[in-house]
């Protein structure tokens, strides 16, 4: 009887190990130095995407700030298994995106930067693609109908503060098709359409392949600068990265028989 429950245990945790893998990018070293951040780690975008974004204080808390003023500026990270050394499957249940953002514009209102979640070819994704000003306010953009239907844009006034650092939280139902915000942990309830308790329906976007759940990862991010005097910092972006459910079988599969066996 204890080593059946010994065995039930470690099963317990093994699944809560493999809903809880992430990826996080903290730029810092030895993975990134100061300097330009196209060409570090797998960040791509050449020619006249670079000198938009620049890795800072990498020997410290590492961080990534867009230039000011330098018109429109691209930069990618693809959320690829080559990339992270984790499979990236569709996933379900509740996902969990966070990161930090500081606001540096102490004037004007005009558009710094495009911070884009989970792109996957033209389409987006639940956590949708974030409009940053510099009067702190960010309008968010969802996908409202199949690609290339429609999308809606919510939009956070006052949400970023000149000088300070803001914990951004998506927690992303992909079951019931909800997305949440949270800022320094507590939930924003924008009065958007089908608000509930801060949950936001998004529409189960299918994408150009027809793939199910497709558009529904959280397989990359775009950094797009806009040519606004203000910069933006980002720093900890933390995805979660589910794995396939065959390792879950296996790992349950292997508790069986050494239950057998005993």
């Amino acid at each position: 009887m204890r080593r059946t429950v010994t065995l039930l245990a470690i099963a317990a945790l093994l699944i809560f190990a493999v809903d809880a893998k992430a990826f996080t990018i903290d730029f810092n070293s030895p993975t990134y130095t100061d300097g330009e951040l196209l060409g570090q780690d797998t960040w791509t975008g050449a020619g006249a995407h670079t000198g938009g974004w620049e890795v800072k204080n990498t020997a410290g808390d590492g961080y990534v700030e867009s230039v000011s003023n330098p018109g429109t500026k691209i930069a990618t990270f693809a959320m690829t298994t080559a990339n992270t050394g984790l499979a990236n499957p569709n996933p379900t249940g509740i996902q969990t995106l966070t990161f930090d953002i500081t606001l540096n514009a102490s004037s004007g209102t005009a558009r710094i930067a495009t911070f884009d979640f989970g792109r996957d070819g033209s389409e987006y994704t639940p956590v949708g693609n974030w409009d940053i000003y510099e009067s702190g306010n960010v309008s968010i953009r969802y996908n409202t109908a199949n690609h290339p239907g429609p999308v809606v844009t919510h939009t956070f006034s006052g949400l970023l503060s000149d000088g300070v650092t803001a914990k951004i939280t998506f927690d992303v139902d992909y079951d019931n098709l909800l997305v949440r915000m949270s800022k320094d942990n507590s939930v924003i309830s924008n009065a958007v359409s089908g608000n509930v308790n801060g949950w936001i329906p998004f529409d189960d976007t299918r994408g150009t392949l027809q793939d199910p759940d497709a558009d529904l990862n959280l397989g990359g991010i775009r950094l797009i600068t806009r040519g606004a005097a203000g910069t933006i910092a980002l720093d900890n972006i933390v995805f979660p990265i589910p794995e396939p459910a065959s390792l879950v079988l296996l790992g349950l599969g292997g508790l069986v028989m050494l239950k057998r066996r005993g």
